[in-house]
């Protein structure tokens, strides 16, 4: 396989920047494009699991589960929706993903089954299982052939607060493990994410609204203890995200995102809009299954 390399002007001044304090850098660089020539799949495997642990302290994983709102609510359906297909157009990218989504009786994912339009592995489907007894999810991942792709588990304490989420590669069984530590009102948290060798390298401080919404987070790069970016969420009166704003502390650079939502008769979303700097980047559709 044919590999060519392009590197963005911001990294060329970064990887100058970086080689004059690690000389072996320089080697390490070619070694791993080496390892893309050779077994393009091994890096990237391990670029993705690193990627969806950093994604846990995005908009999707850091709030943890809303205490006072179920995944249908969260998504801005009613209490009888039980089956939806979600359709995402990317504006940008020109391609159309569908996510088929199946909940139960309280309104937790059950199934998610991905539709992918570009990705090599173009199906993913994932299980969800609660125990309420124990206030656990486990949440399995596996691409279209079967093969487990990642597992995910997260404990719960009394007050349905996420208290330790674990994610594990279901390829690599490489671990990341991500523990919360909160406030005595339960609006304020730390989480700290350890690798499989316990070693802490992401710490994130969060402060919730009282629905258990995050509003604001600060996230720390521990290997060199900086602080590396903060996000606001700003959400309307049924809880719907409109507004987040990214601020790039080492960059100095914000990104703003903005959601325009728009309901049915029977006050289910039909539509949301996804604004990056202004430009129009994402459309999400839902449609409800019968």
């Amino acid at each position: 396989m044919k590999f060519k390399f392009f590197v963005a002007p911001e990294f060329k001044k970064e990887f100058k920047a970086l080689y004059k304090k690690h000389k072996s850098l320089k080697k390490d660089f070619k070694n791993l494009q080496e390892e893309f020539k050779n077994n393009p799949m091994k890096p990237l495997k391990n670029l993705l699991f690193f990627c969806i642990a950093a994604l846990f302290f995005s908009c999707q994983h850091t709030p943890q589960r809303p205490v006072e709102m179920s995944d249908r609510q969260i998504l801005g359906l009613t209490d009888n929706v039980q089956q939806v297909t979600l359709i995402s157009q990317h504006i940008d990218e020109e391609k159309r993903d569908s996510t088929f989504l199946t909940f139960d009786s309280k309104g937790r994912m059950t199934e998610k089954i991905e539709h992918l339009q570009k990705a090599k592995d173009s199906i993913l489907k994932t299980k969800y299982v609660y125990d309420d007894a124990q206030h656990t999810r486990l949440a399995q991942t596996y691409k279209s052939d079967g093969t487990l792709l990642s597992e995910e588990f997260a404990t719960y304490n009394a007050y349905n607060f996420v208290e330790k989420y674990t994610l594990t590669n279901g390829e690599t069984k490489e671990v990341i493990t991500v523990v919360f530590i909160y406030s005595p009102d339960g609006l304020k948290a730390e989480a700290k994410a350890t690798d499989g060798k316990g070693e802490l390298f992401l710490t994130s401080n969060i402060e919730y609204n009282p629905r258990g919404q995050a509003v604001k987070e600060e996230v720390y790069i521990t290997k060199d203890k900086k602080h590396s970016s903060t996000t606001y969420y700003v959400y309307d009166e049924k809880g719907a995200l409109i507004d987040k704003r990214d601020y790039n502390i080492k960059e100095k650079n914000i990104r703003n995102y903005t959601f325009t939502h728009t309901y049915d008769n029977a006050g289910n979303k039909k539509e949301e809009r996804i604004y990056i700097d202004g430009n129009l980047s994402i459309i999400n559709k839902t449609e409800i299954r019968k």
